[in-house]
């Protein structure tokens, strides 16, 4: 995913406008006309090798006025003493060459017209109180840098996938990505109260949490066993897909699951933590395990 700036299509609106025919008539000197030549040719040529916008109906004429206005430049630039180049600039364009770039101009923009309004094109909505951008580039930020330290790597990399599929309204992905980060945060909580590693067969949640009583926050195990019970297993069923509001308060209550797991793991080994520990969301507590 890459950024697009939209200043820049204002910039080619505005060069463009320049040239247009109001403003360039056959009277008008080199000397009047240089600068806009030559911001006209430097936006073309930006539009024409932008990766993103990938111009292919109006391509054709953009580079038709690019070349004319290059041909115009080089030839004023060609070597020459000061003299000469005094001369250049006082010549008219004349009748021929106005109309050159005037009409390459109207065969561009129409051109262009009708591309871009064919372009795959959208805006984003910010979700909730996060930015897109938030969302897109940095969604793990939404945990101080202190508590993504003691994060298992593949539980940064689910978050910041969570960021992403809330950003583009893929919901129930978004509750897939987030669950699969309270797993991982899971897993290296079960190290820190020292049980030793299940079977694969037992590697599900209940018979975590399950072991877990025993040493574990009673607060943060209460609260695992709730998204367990509320969130975890209904997720799976084919038929359960969940809202834009659902996922966001999923990511919310999600987020502080694992900053209870993350204080209660620095408790155990003795560490002074500022991370405050959950309590267990209000609602029903049946469920598969």
């Amino acid at each position: 995913m890459q950024r697009i700036n939209i200043y820049q299509l204002y910039q080619l609106g505005k060069a463009m406008h320049d040239l247009g025919a109001g403003a360039l008539t056959d009277n008008k000197t080199y000397t009047e006309v240089f600068g806009d030549f030559w911001v006209g040719r430097m936006q073309l040529r930006g539009l024409l090798d932008n990766p993103l916008l990938q111009l292919s109906y109006s391509r054709p004429a953009a580079e038709g006025l690019w070349s004319v206005l290059n041909r115009h430049l080089e030839r004023l630039l060609a070597g020459g003493d000061q003299s000469l180049w005094q001369e250049k600039l006082g010549q008219e364009l004349g009748q021929g060459s106005s109309w050159e770039i005037t009409h390459g101009l109207e065969v561009f923009e129409a051109n262009l017209a009708a591309e871009l309004q064919q372009m795959d094109t959208y805006f984003v909505t910010p979700k909730g109180i996060y930015s897109t951008r938030g969302l897109t580039e940095r969604a793990d930020e939404a945990f101080s840098e202190s508590v993504r330290a003691q994060l298992p790597q593949n539980a940064v990399r689910d978050i910041q996938e969570a960021g992403r599929c809330l950003a583009y309204d893929l919901s129930s992905a978004a509750g897939v990505h987030i669950l699969r980060a309270v797993e991982s945060v899971i897993l290296r909580y079960m190290e820190a109260l020292e049980i030793e590693p299940l079977k694969a067969s037992q590697r599900n949640w209940g018979v975590y949490l399950s072991k877990g009583e025993k040493g574990a926050d009673a607060r943060v195990i209460a609260a695992l066993n709730q998204i367990k019970d509320l969130h975890r297993n209904p997720i799976l069923h084919p038929e359960v897909f969940l809202s834009s509001e659902e996922a966001l308060g999923l990511f919310g209550v999600a987020q502080s699951a694992i900053l209870g797991m993350v204080a209660d793991i620095e408790g155990h080994r003795g560490e002074p933590t500022d991370v405050v520990s959950v309590s267990a969301p209000v609602g029903p507590a049946d469920g598969a395990p």
